[in-house]
């Protein structure tokens, strides 16, 4: 499988992509801005094509439980049911492997890039919020869908996902 990150957006405090899994747009994504220098936590995965794996995640594999029949089925935690909740486990998210500027970056849910921490959100469709600062909506309805297609593929191994930046950085 190839993800890719098309930026279609850059500002001084955000970047805005289309997503695309194997040539068929899928959904958006909202990430930190560019940096020359990075920042902890407020600069964004740099261009190139990065390889990718599943990891367990201390701050975000317990919010989703994972079907354990290994289809990658998963269920927000608060909405599981008391058998979901006793026989799924928590699941593991899909890990950008060997960025240059960044240890564990993921692909996980939120709105804006004060969710990214340089991770990349995804959503459904793209939006403002109070403060006038693009957002990606429908997070997790989006990653509910999408988390199993592409947490299937990257499990089989050989999964990359590419950043195509306006800028080429």
């Amino acid at each position: 499988m190839k993800i890719l990150v098309n930026e279609i957006e850059e500002h001084t405090d955000w970047t805005i992509s289309d997503v695309s899994i194997d040539n068929v747009k899928c959904f958006y994504s909202v990430e930190d801005e560019y940096r020359e220098q990075k920042i902890k936590g407020e600069t964004r995965v740099d261009a190139g094509t990065y390889p990718l794996e599943l990891r367990d995640s201390p701050k975000f594999s317990h919010k989703w439980l994972v079907n354990p029949d290994g289809g990658f089925e998963i269920v927000w935690h608060e909405d599981a049911t008391e058998e979901q909740k006793k026989n799924w486990k928590p699941h593991q998210l899909i890990w950008i492997k060997n960025t240059p500027r960044h240890e564990f970056c993921l692909i996980h849910w939120g709105n804006s890039d004060d969710d990214t921490e340089g991770c990349l959100v995804i959503g459904l469709s793209l939006g403002y919020d109070g403060k006038r600062q693009r957002i990606v909506k429908s997070s997790r309805i989006c990653y509910q869908k999408w988390y199993p297609v592409m947490a299937r593929e990257v499990a089989k191994g050989n999964s990359t996902i590419e950043f195509k930046r306006i800028n080429g950085k």
